[in-house]
């Protein structure tokens, strides 16, 4: 479900714009959406998940230091759900999420998706992402993929 909140000086010209388009979201959901959010539990439900994110994201930074380093270098690492890895090496971002699949590890391309006015990145950048992790499958995901790009553990 998707809610925009909006200021009142905004609404008027929200409607205005978009009257036409029906929610596809039935009403008794956004009710409900609306009661979570009153009530405070929207809230309560953001700091919560915040806290298992940060804690998710930290055990992820830990084990890419003691797997992976020197092989990499992460990027934009303090946001969102996934971090950004540049991985030295001479194969390229497809090998190397192959590779990973091969292991049993699913990490995501960059490539198809990056917007890059000088032509390709030097070299390959891959998505990892953390959110719907376990913790305790982190440390291990990234050591597989240490074995299977590097041939360390």
């Amino acid at each position: 479900m998707n809610y925009t909140v909006l200021p009142p000086a905004l609404l008027g010209r929200y409607l205005e714009s978009f009257q036409a388009y029906p929610s596809p979201v039935p009403r008794l959901e956004q009710r409900a959406m609306q009661l979570f959010m009153q009530k405070g539990y929207w809230e309560k439900h953001v700091r919560k998940m915040r806290t298992i994110y940060q804690k998710k994201h930290a055990i992820l930074l830990q084990a890419i230091a003691d797997h992976l380093h020197p092989h990499v270098t992460v990027l934009g690492h303090s946001v969102g759900l996934h971090i950004l890895l540049e991985v030295h090496t001479d194969r390229s971002e497809e090998e190397l999420i192959r590779i990973a699949a091969e292991a049993g590890v699913g990490v995501y391309p960059v490539g198809r998706n990056w917007q890059e006015p000088c032509g390709r990145q030097e070299r390959p950048r891959i998505i990892v992402g953390f959110g719907g992790m376990r913790e305790e499958d982190i440390s291990e995901g990234i050591r597989l993929l240490a074995a299977a790009w590097f041939g360390r553990c």
